[in-house]
């Protein structure tokens, strides 16, 4: 996300079968959506799903996510972005949508955003490709603004979104603390993507400011990359002390590719420790 590691060329990406059994119906707007996450002490896990192995395993049955941020890694409206909903509607993703949806995930449209650069046009011409190549409403607009002010054009996308799909959410990520003018244009705002311990941008130092618990926790999305798994159950609970009601952590690390083209070796266990 944020565009660093948007890496993958397009794929035909099939969800098994096995595990595709139906669930529990999403909730509303900015809470927990799946069966696994029946209360607001747990965390309503969202990988981003930018490869086949995401898919397949979050099928079964128990390991199921509360929502998912497709991404077929490319766009009609600037390919260079190697983000968005494709150049086409492919008939495979629209399965592995489908599947995934029936089993009761919430799919999030990935949307490169370009903090401000690209033009609400243009976003909204994937909003379409969304819900007319793969029924998908809710969207994940990436590359959002980390300071103020918020440019229009985010909140003529989020009327947009609301205009043309009654309940549909407006995810944002700026990959970073943002502003609290950002949440008047989106439903969840991603206020962390960074790694556990390291780096510049790492979850051990975030300072979570003040103006962020003026809002339910169930708004507040965190992603946490280049975590072991010893770390993992830590890194939960970091997310949780910081006002975050939507999490991923994985032990994808950028230094060796995109961290967010397979799950973690511990998924079952991040399922069971979110609640």
């Amino acid at each position: 996300m944020s565009g660093k590691f948007l890496t993958l060329a397009a794929a035909t990406i099939t969800l098994l079968a096995s595990g595709a059994a139906t669930g529990a119906a999403a909730g509303p707007a900015g809470g927990p959506a799946a069966a696994g996450y029946p209360n607001s002490r747990c965390l309503a896990l969202v990988p981003p799903a930018y490869g086949a192995q995401v898919w397949t395993g979050t099928a079964g049955r128990g390991l199921r996510p509360a929502d998912i941020i497709a991404n077929w890694g490319s766009t009609t409206v600037n390919p260079a972005t190697q983000g968005g909903p494709g150049t086409a509607r492919n008939a495979a993703d629209a399965a592995t949508i489908s599947a995934a949806r029936k089993a009761g995930i919430t799919v999030l449209g990935y949307i490169w955003s370009g903090y401000g650069a690209v033009t609400a046009a243009e976003m909204e011409v994937q909003v379409r490709q969304w819900r007319s190549w793969y029924g998908v409403t809710d969207v994940y607009l990436d590359g959002a603004p980390a300071s103020a002010p918020v440019p229009r054009s985010y909140a003529t996308v989020d009327a947009y979104v609301r205009a043309h799909a009654k309940g549909a959410q407006v995810w944002a990520n700026p990959g970073a603390l943002s502003v609290p003018q950002l949440m008047s244009v989106a439903d969840v705002v991603q206020i962390f993507e960074g790694s556990y311990r390291s780096g510049q941008d790492n979850l051990l130092g975030i300072k979570i400011p003040a103006w962020v618990r003026r809002y339910p926790a169930s708004r507040f999305a965190f992603t946490v990359y280049s975590t072991a798994r010893a770390e993992m159950p830590k890194a939960l609970s970091l997310i949780r002390a910081d006002h975050g009601g939507h999490a991923y952590v994985t032990n994808g690390n950028p230094a060796t590719g995109n961290p967010y083209s397979a799950l973690p070796g511990y998924w079952r266990d991040e399922v069971s420790t979110a609640c």
